[in-house]
């Protein structure tokens, strides 16, 4: 039996018409290149240097002193400029814990800076009748600097070694000053109204000095938490025994001691 062979037709393929190159006119190019030059050369021309600034956070004191330190920046064109340059410069005023900068090709600034929380001031001697124009303070974090004296300060008196009365705390352990900042900051939410000092002696041991109070040692920075939960519940459930009490130990807080 013969077989038959059919051949198949095989489907025509389409085509797709050819797209006309786009055509871009020399004028186009030259008016793109010249607008690429145009962006390169002002962020490189002094028209676009630091002109202005708005600064958040402090007062017209604090103002003035930022937009000194941001002069030279009125001659470096925006491209040339190193926001994180410019936050070190403004931080150079210790009064400030962070400083945050922005600019654009405008030569317009924006500056965000936070001040420092003083806790505490270190005790200064101060003649009769002399009122003191400066003070050295201690913030949260045990960072001492410098700033206007505060006459009714809320916060803590700090009495440091003697070592450390010049200032250079780099030679201390940095633990202590940490420490102190904390135990400032504690003493104002338990104390609000109670005036008092916190003493970092030669031992680097801790101790708090209440007026009309007890003397209270607390020892080494750990276990600062609960240490002062201890002294919470003792001032909150036995006032009467607190009234009589002249040393409290807790530098063991499982183990507290209380001296009449």
């Amino acid at each position: 039996m013969a077989s038959k062979s059919r051949s198949k037709a095989r489907p025509k393929r389409r085509v797709a018409p050819r797209k006309s190159p786009v055509k871009v006119s020399l004028g186009a190019v030259l008016w793109g290149l010249a607008l690429v030059n145009l962006a390169i050369g002002l962020g490189f021309s002094e028209a676009t240097a630091l002109r202005s600034v708005t600064v958040k956070g402090v007062g017209a004191d604090e103002i003035k002193g930022i937009e000194r330190r941001l002069v030279p920046w009125a001659k470096i064109p925006w491209s040339r400029q190193n926001v994180s340059t410019m936050e070190t410069a403004i931080l150079g005023d210790n009064r400030l814990a962070s400083a945050r900068v922005t600019t654009n090709i405008f030569g317009r600034g924006e500056v965000t800076v936070v001040r420092r929380n003083p806790v505490g001031r270190l005790e200064t001697k101060i003649e009769e009748g002399v009122v003191p124009t400066t003070g050295y303070y201690v913030d949260e974090g045990g960072f001492v600097y410098r700033d206007g004296w505060a006459e009714q300060f809320a916060g803590a008196s700090v009495r440091l070694p003697d070592g450390a009365k010049n200032l250079h705390l780099a030679v201390m352990p940095i633990w202590p000053m940490r420490a102190v900042g904390v135990v400032c900051a504690k003493s104002q939410v338990l104390w609000p109204e109670q005036a008092l000092t916190v003493v970092l002696d030669e031992r680097s041991v801790l101790s708090l000095e209440l007026v009309n109070g007890p003397r209270i040692i607390l020892g080494t920075e750990s276990d600062l938490d609960e240490k002062f939960l201890v002294l919470e519940r003792a001032f909150r459930d036995e006032m009467e025994k607190m009234k009589r009490t002249k040393v409290i130990n807790v530098s063991a807080p499982d183990r507290p001691v209380f001296s009449e």
